[in-house]
């Protein structure tokens, strides 16, 4: 789990990741701006392998597997 100012990042054991919260600024990853009440799939990171997240202020961190950031 990671927390920004708003809004949470959950990490599952598969990999996938999930966001709730505020989301005035796209921070939940989920191509919107629209808040959200409930854990949603970060659908744009499904077919990424996620091992690590953080989260700022508004800001939202995913690393992949292979190194990438998003």
């Amino acid at each position: 789990v990671a927390t920004g100012l708003e809004h949470s990042l959950f990490l599952a054991q598969d990999g996938k990741v999930y966001s709730s919260g505020g989301n005035r600024y796209g921070q939940l990853a989920l191509g919107h701006n629209i808040n959200i009440d409930k854990a949603t799939l970060v659908e744009p990171l499904q077919d990424k392998n996620i091992i690590f997240i953080a989260a700022a202020i508004y800001h939202s961190f995913f690393l992949t597997d292979n190194y990438e950031l998003y």
